[in-house]
């Protein structure tokens, strides 16, 4: 059912229903379509169809259950309201059209595409694009008025090979005689490089997403690169975002889509004082080249007071790139000021970049760090960055980082224990998450002894480790969190437990195998009451069936309050675990 049809077939009882209204707000509010994944998945279209029957039931139902359904909705949804809004497709690549093929009697080009048309004729892609006919009458866009006034976050996500026509938004805007078109919006989220941003953009906005993705340049023409008529409407809306910024004082969340240049920075932070046009924002995503991040994107976002989250992802670097070492360095760190209240970083750049990057900020209070490397490096070059990143990201914030994500690939297995030594002075560590894909398992990593350095520890993953679960478990009782390679192979000299065959050695299997047991106790009363309650195993070896018991009772044992739902060793462990608790 589509939701504008809400308010079709509503049925009247002579009884009204005696429920508080705040019940019925928060029943209906459990139905919410935006706590799933965006698309047609079979949960959304489950909870749309049961709101849709609740605006038809009764009047007591309707407004409530319509304010749900379109709180969170795209732009396409809400203009379908319109009785005249049209639909129509041309084809979108005129190069490839074979001009022996006539689109009809004429060899019209721009002919009407039958409805049910797949988007496909002899090779050739159309595109969807669209429009409204003429002005609006006074019935229809209170029509649209009427829903447009139950939405909080609106959507006009980018779509492949579709397309708006300007006269969509030229007519709204017309048959609003200057009334706001969204007047509750809160949060825009806006991928199209089109200028028809500014008729939807309302000063109570807090949430602005200009961009769906850091890797591509965010249109619906994204793929004519070369084609004026896209490259004047990008560099338009480009120059656009300081005067929409500018419409918007209550602004707290940004995501910048690509400039690419700093000159459009400089307009953003503009002279005298160089500050940035949106002085309250909280949390800020940006991605930009490296002469445009660096002279001018940081200096530029370093003068928001308020900051507290900052994302920053590199575009278009290579791994060879020399723009960041010292001797080559062509910016000015003095023009990047202090961010006095950031909380949180994140970067996802090559490593070379990271370790300039991570100079240039000065985040005293930073508490959360996420580090992902993008390029592929040489084994030995990546295994001397991963070094410097770990000393510089540790210098001045052993006492505030809590939480640490590392993501790298490459580095050198005999190398990374001395090269994560800095992380041990991070006393006041409660997340940490490594995932560093190295040329081999750490197999003799000395876990125990690693987390000893975090009394505060509260999560771990570490994928390229084996694991000693009992060994762990007394090292760190207050740990609720565990992801690690596997689990580690019995050691003949402590009689250690575990099922999983070591590398070096031929898998076991049959009667063998099943002569191996677990110890009827872990016998050791210090770790009973264990707080862990998630553990996941990236790698978990294959066991013998008679086994799969033998390690749910020493796992149950171990971890009592390990959750079957969140327990990913092996999917036999939790129903084994699930049936002889019930």
């Amino acid at each position: 059912m589509s939701v504008v049809d809400t308010n079709i077939g509503m049925l009247t009882h002579r009884a009204t229903p005696r429920i508080p209204p705040e019940l019925v707000d928060i029943i209906l509010a459990q139905l919410s379509p935006s706590q799933y994944a965006a698309g047609l998945s079979k949960e959304r279209r489950e909870v749309t169809t049961a709101l849709s029957r609740c605006a038809r039931a009764c009047r007591t139902f309707h407004f409530p259950a319509l304010k749900v359904l379109w709180r969170d909705q795209e732009l396409l949804h809400a203009c379908s309201v319109l009785p005249t809004l049209m639909e129509h497709r041309v084809k979108s690549d005129p190069h490839a059209i074979d001009f022996d093929d006539d689109d009809d009697e004429n060899g019209n080009e721009d002919w009407f595409v039958e409805n049910g048309f797949d988007g496909y004729d002899h090779g050739h892609q159309y595109k969807c694009y669209f429009y409204l006919p003429g002005p609006l009458s006074q019935e229809a866009f209170s029509r649209f008025e009427y829903y447009a006034r139950l939405i909080h976050t609106l959507r006009h996500p980018r779509m492949i090979h579709t397309t708006w026509d300007p006269s969509v938004f030229m007519f709204l805007q017309q048959a609003a005689l200057g009334r706001q078109l969204f007047p509750n919006v809160r949060e825009l989220v806006w991928h199209y490089a089109t200028s028809d941003l500014v008729t939807v953009v309302s000063p109570q906005i807090r949430i602005l997403r200009l961009a769906c993705g850091p890797y591509i340049d965010d249109d619906d023409d994204y793929a004519n690169t070369e084609e004026a008529a896209f490259r004047a409407r990008r560099h338009a809306i480009k120059s656009l975002i300081p005067g929409v910024l500018h419409m918007l004082p209550e602004l707290e969340e940004l995501t910048m889509r690509l400039l690419g240049h700093e000159d459009f920075w400089k307009l953003l932070a503009p002279a005298p004082n160089h500050s940035f046009i949106a002085q309250n924002i909280r949390r800020i995503e940006i991605s930009e080249p490296r002469a445009a991040l660096m002279r001018a994107a940081l200096p530029a976002v370093s003068t928001i007071p308020q900051l507290t989250e900052l994302k920053i992802t590199l575009a278009g670097e290579r791994s060879d790139n020399t723009f960041f070492s010292p001797e080559r360095r062509t910016w000015d760190k003095a023009t990047i000021h202090p961010f006095a209240r950031l909380h949180r970083l994140r970067i996802h750049a090559n490593p070379t970049a990271m370790v300039a990057i991570l100079d240039a900020i000065d985040a005293p209070e930073l508490a959360e760090i996420e580090l992902c490397q993008r390029t592929v490096e040489e084994p030995i070059r990546i295994t001397q960055l991963f070094h410097d990143i770990i000393r510089t990201l540790c210098d001045g914030h052993t006492d505030t980082l809590r939480r640490v994500q590392l993501v790298f690939q490459g580095v050198k297995t005999a190398r990374f224990l001395s090269h994560i030594q800095p992380l041990f002075t991070l006393h006041q560590l409660r997340d940490l998450d490594l995932f560093v894909k190295t040329d081999g398992a750490l197999k003799d990593m000395p876990l125990a002894d690693m987390v000893a350095s975090w009394p505060a520890l509260e999560r771990l993953a570490i994928l390229t480790a084996v694991l000693t679960p009992d060994a762990l478990a007394r090292a760190c009782p207050g740990l609720q969190s565990l992801t690690a390679l596997r689990l580690s192979s019995v050691d003949p000299s402590t009689g250690k437990f575990s099922l999983a065959t070591p590398a070096s050695q031929p898998r076991e299997s049959g009667r063998k195998a099943s002569r191996r047991a677990a110890p009827k106790s872990v016998g050791d009363d210090s770790i009973t009451g264990h707080a862990l309650r998630e553990l996941r195993l990236d790698k978990p070896v294959r066991i013998a069936q008679a086994n799969v018991s033998k390690l749910a009772r020493f796992l149950d044992e171990l971890f009592p309050q390990l959750q079957v739902e969140r327990l990913h060793v092996l999917g036999e462990v939790g129903k084994l675990q699930d049936a002889r608790r019930t």
